[in-house]
């Protein structure tokens, strides 16, 4: 390989580290300070009125992490006519910056905003939460700009992101207790309502309340078993804190008050089974691999106040947010106790998925 050869490939390697995506202009971020940039930004600014942006708001970032609050500052905003990214962020950025794909406040900014499928072809109006990496930010241009915008938008005051939220979900699964030699196998399906909130500063906590069907039962030790038609209810009560040494673990206690069936007579025809109220007081952990995918185990002592029943359950699993600002999620859960009654030992097994959405 010649000298030739290796200055070409070093050229080729330092272009490629300034190229922001296949799916934008291929110089959108390379530098945003040219002449010719801050001129169009100019005309933007100067023909905002007519170009009336529809939606501009600096969101309160207590949803980072410790670390990230540091580093980022966010701001929701909608595209008016005529905007790229690159055009955004030179609104509120130095006018020497130069800001590359791989610079960490571009990779937050693309993740985020999954919706955008296309950053060629923004729509007028679409709306996007841009995070600025404050060592970047020309704070002269950021406050003029945010406190223009906001009052030519509706003359109030800069609206904050709300630190509460209401959420639906739905989970089905199937659940066996075995009672040697026996099982009792049973699907569920359970609809939950919850609402999370601040505390104080660093911790959360959230309340929910689910109604359980449980159907399609079966009995190893009988040729019957009867299916309960009533709705279960259950309730559940939890508090977490991001640990400030590891901004992406999150840990909890989560107190509930669940429905248990424990098996009681049985014949070669028919069973007899007892639904019972166990308290459940759980510790919660959950990892964050990136914004979207995060897993999560819990630890639980269950007990029965009214009857001599005690033990203790594990479930675990992975939990995916998708969709536009991540306020649907999928978790799938597998789920073991191991419980003490008054006259044996049951043990349970349980696997189930959820589908929930924020709002």
């Amino acid at each position: 390989m010649n000298i030739f050869s290796i200055f070409f490939s070093l050229y080729l390697f330092l272009l490629s580290s300034l190229t922001f995506s296949q799916n934008l202009d291929e110089s959108a971020l390379e530098q945003i300070d040219s002449e010719s940039e801050r001129n169009e930004l100019n005309q933007i600014e100067n023909n905002f009125p007519k170009n009336k942006r529809e939606h501009l708001i600096e969101i309160d970032d207590s949803f980072l992490s410790p670390k990230e609050r540091e580093q980022f500052r966010v701001i929701e905003l909608s595209f008016i006519k005529g905007e790229t990214l690159a055009k955004v962020i030179g609104l509120f950025v130095k006018a020497d910056s130069i800001i590359s794909r791989r610079e960490p406040m571009v990779q937050k900014t693309l993740n985020y905003n999954s919706h955008i499928k296309d950053w060629r072809k923004i729509s007028e109006g679409e709306t996007i939460r841009l995070f600025i990496n404050k060592n970047f930010i020309d704070e002269k241009k950021y406050k003029e700009f945010v406190t223009s915008s906001v009052k030519r938008e509706d003359g109030k005051k800069e609206n904050q992101e709300r630190p509460y939220f209401h959420q639906f979900s739905l989970q089905y699964g199937s659940l066996s207790i075995d009672k040697s030699p026996e099982t009792l196998s049973m699907s569920f399906a359970k609809f939950a309502y919850y609402y999370t909130n601040k505390l104080f500063d660093g911790y959360k906590y959230r309340a929910g309340i689910k109604l359980t069907r449980f159907t399609n039962f079966e009995y190893t030790g009988a040729a019957n078993a009867l299916s309960p038609s009533d709705f279960y209810s259950e309730f559940v009560l939890e508090i977490n804190k991001q640990d400030p040494l590891k901004e992406k673990w999150f840990i909890g206690l989560q107190y509930d008050i669940l429905n248990y069936f424990v098996i009681g007579g049985k014949t070669n025809v028919d069973i007899t089974f007892s639904t019972v109220y166990l308290h459940r007081l759980a510790l919660k952990n959950f990892y964050r691999f990136k914004d979207q995918l995060g897993f999560f185990a819990h630890l639980g002592a269950l007990t029965a106040f009214e009857k001599s029943i005690s033990g203790i359950d594990i479930s675990l699993g992975p939990h995916y947010r998708f969709g536009h600002r991540h306020r649907y999620s999928l978790i799938l859960a597998a789920y073991i106790s191991s419980l003490d009654t008054e006259s044996s030992n049951e043990t349970s097994q349980a696997f189930s998925a959820s589908l929930g959405v924020n709002f």
